[in-house]
Order: structure tokens, then C-alpha cells, then sequence
């Protein structure tokens, strides 16, 4: 644990309330409700020697795991545990003050949809070198069970990536097989939606995110770009690269909405986004000179009056950074104190 950091505890006295659900505050008579915070998030990042940080606000932070040597190429909540992807699917469920593995037959990807957890249909969903290549867990993580898929789907799928849409679908993609899977509610079987109607490039590999009732396929290793669909993957739309380079790592994808509005990062050049006219762009105003960005993440706070805040962090080689306006600017959050080589967020 690094010295010099005020561990600050956020919402001091609720003792009551889940951690993950960060702490509620309630209004009292006279209390403007356009700044009474009905739902905060709650933010956790990784670095690579595997130090765990979370934060309430983005200001206020505290270390809840040491140091190991190891940094986890992605980290999730569900209910009140915290997960993370080493060599195996580690869980905490005291707040991260310790980890256990949970499931060892994980397929690692270089990306942080691997693991996915979808409120909607209650389960946490992981890929996987057994059986059809998905498992589940509707006990946030402590056991897992095999997913099913309709029959005659080949016995290798490679299943390789993870996301949900607001109407409660859950989707998952496989690079291998180049095949998009729907799963309409947590009961349903994977169906097949269709062979992606778009080809992948010579040393392209895609991976699968989403914003509303939109979804995202992009290439980590830069060659085929971003594509969108807003029909459940039936057809596709490649959004214009603009500015953005053919080769680069596009390491993470996120959209503040869904639609074309798309926020992407990089490891050569920074961060780029796409407006409604899906022209991506470089938005790397406020990021030190030559940072690295590792991840992106999307949070909330909902205020008492319904108002919805939209905030997107970045994990980056020179510290984590944050964006209030869907990710045109950036401005670095805890300065000296959060200094160090982040690479992964959630």
C-alpha cells in the first residue's frame, strides 16, 4: 500500500449499506433534489502490479487490495462481490480484502467483456474453454453452471465476448465461428441470430459491447474498425474511422447512449469519438502526452429528481482520468495520488 494516501470513508455512520451500492442519501425538507444523489455508483480500478482501488465520487478513494504482482485483465461487480480475471476467475465477498478462486476454465481474452454481468436477467455470464464455451452463476459468482444452446451447434464455439441491452437480451459473440448468440431472458437457451454479415479482416479479432438497445463489435487489433447494430445484430453498419489509424489497439469501446455516439481508446493514440454523424475524431484534450488507455468505463448518478449524470472513465498508463461530457475532454482524478499504470476499470 503506497504511503501518503487519505483513505477516506464515504458516507461515514451507514454502516447498513451494501458497499456496492454506495450509499444513499436521503433528502431532507428544503433539500434541492437536483443535487441530492439518489443512486452513486461505485468505481473500481487495477493496476499492473495489482493493486485494487475504489472510489464513491471519483475523488474520495481507498486501497482495498495490496499489491500481489499480478495485475487482473478485468474486473466486475455482482451483488456485493467483487470479481477479477488472473489466471482464473477470482471473487471477493469482503469488500476485496481477500480473493478465492471461483472458476478456473476461464478463456482469456484481451479484452473486458469476457466476464459480463447482466442485471436484467440476474446471472453472470463467462467464457469458457469447457462444453459450448459459456457458464453462468446466478449467486454473483460463488457457483456455475453450464449455458445451453439450441442443438447442432458445433461442439467448439470459442465463445469470446459479452454484452446486454436494455430490453433485458443478452448477447454473445464468438471470433472464431464469426456468429452472434441471443439469450432473450435468463430461462431462454443461446440461439443462433446470424453470421455476422459483415467478413473479418486477415488479423482482425472483434469483441462485443453494447449502450441501450445498441450493439458495438470492435476490432482490438485495429484492422475492421467499430460496427453497429441497432437490430439485434441482424445487420451491421460500420461507423466512419476518421482519424483513427488502421493497426492501433483499439482496447475498449463505450457509448454514453447507444446509437453513434461511440467513445473508443487506444494504446498508441489516446482516445477517439464518434458523434451522431459517426465520424470518430481524436478527444485526448486533457490526457498527458503519450498515455496509454488500458479501459473505459461508464457510470451513473441519478439524482433524486430523476436526472441522470453521465460520467466515462479511463484507466491509463498515467493514471485515471474522467470525462462529464461524453468523452470529449478529460481531466485527471486524484492527481499524485492515483499515479501509476492502470489497465483495468470498472
Amino acid at each position: 500500500m503506497r504511503k501518503g494516501i487519505i483513505q477516506t470513508l464515504f458516507c461515514l455512520g451507514i454502516g447498513s449499506m451494501l458497499m456496492f451500492q454506495s450509499c444513499e442519501k436521503d433528502s431532507t425538507l428544503g433539500t434541492d433534489n437536483n443535487s441530492v444523489i439518489k443512486f452513486p455508483y461505485s468505481l473500481f480500478a487495477a493496476t499492473q502490479d495489482g493493486t485494487v482501488i475504489n472510489t464513491n465520487n471519483g475523488e474520495e478513494f481507498e486501497f482495498v487490495f495490496p499489491p500481489d504482482g499480478f495485475g487482473p485483465t478485468q474486473l466486475v461487480t455482482s451483488g456485493n462481490n467483487l470479481l477479477m480475471v488472473k489466471d482464473n476467475l477470482h471473487m471477493s465477498t469482503n469488500q476485496g480484502k481477500s480473493f478465492n478462486p471461483v472458476f478456473t476454465q476461464v478463456r482469456k481474452f484481451p479484452w473486458q467483456t469476457m466476464v459480463y454481468n447482466n442485471t436484467h436477467q440476474n446471472k453472470l455470464f463467462v467464457s469458457s474453454y469447457q462444453g459450448k464455451g459459456v457458464f453462468s452463476s446466478k449467486d454473483h459468482g460463488a457457483t456455475w453452471q453450464e449455458e445451453t444452446f439450441v442443438e447442432n451447434i458445433p461442439s467448439l464455439l470459442e465463445i469470446s465476448s459479452f454484452s446486454g441491452l436494455d430490453d433485458g437480451k443478452m448477447f454473445a459473440y464468438s471470433n472464431m465461428s464469426n456468429i452472434m448468440f441471443v439469450k432473450d431472458n435468463a430461462d431462454a437457451i443461446w440461439t443462433p441470430v446470424t453470421t455476422v454479415t459483415f467478413l473479418p479482416t486477415t488479423g482482425s479479432e472483434y469483441y462485443l459491447t453494447s449502450a441501450g438497445n445498441t450493439l458495438y463489435l470492435t476490432d482490438y487489433y485495429g484492422q475492421g474498425g467499430i460496427w453497429m447494430s441497432t437490430d439485434y445484430g441482424y445487420s451491421w453498419e460500420r461507423l466512419n474511422r476518421g482519424s483513427m489509424q488502421v493497426g492501433d489497439t483499439y482496447t475498449s469501446t463505450v457509448s454514453p447512449y447507444g446509437n453513434k455516439i461511440v467513445v473508443v481508446s487506444t494504446l498508441e493514440r489516446g482516445i477517439y469519438r464518434s458523434d451522431e454523424d459517426g465520424i470518430f475524431r481524436n478527444a485526448t484534450f486533457g490526457l498527458a502526452t503519450g498515455t496509454k488507455v488500458y479501459r473505459l468505463t461508464k457510470k451513473l448518478n441519478i439524482y433524486k429528481n430523476d436526472l441522470v449524470k453521465i460520467y466515462i472513465y479511463a484507466a491509463t498508463s498515467t493514471g485515471i482520468y474522467r470525462s462529464e461530457d461524453t468523452g470529449k475532454t478529460w481531466v485527471q482524478v486524484g492527481k499524485e495520488h492515483w499515479s501509476g499504470d492502470y489497465i483495468s476499470i470498472y
